[in-house]
């Protein structure tokens, strides 16, 4: 079972500990960023419906693009794939 299971998202995202590497804060940020795209653009958990497998599949997706262009959401086009996305075009009508 993960911290994260265990503690629930808010709680894994505010737990600190003193001595935590730079590498950790931004793997937190990276984290934290994703969900945010989750509650501000579609207004839901990344677990809950209309995600298909209802287990992360969406938001861990979503993490590894962020890991793969270093955190950078811009190269990464994170905001515009959240505008443009089915989901977001479906529910506010754009």
């Amino acid at each position: 079972m993960s911290l994260r299971s265990t503690l629930g998202w808010h709680s894994f995202l505010v737990v600190t500990r003193k001595g935590r590497s730079k590498c950790t804060g931004i793997l937190r940020h990276d984290h934290a960023f994703v969900l945010m795209q989750y509650f501000g653009y579609l207004r839901r958990n990344p677990n809950d419906p209309p995600e298909p497998t209802l287990d992360f599949q969406g938001y861990n997706f979503w993490l590894n693009k962020l890991n793969q262009f270093n955190g950078d959401f811009r190269a990464a086009e994170m905001v515009k794939a959240f505008l443009v996305s089915t989901e977001y075009r479906q529910r506010f009508g754009q």
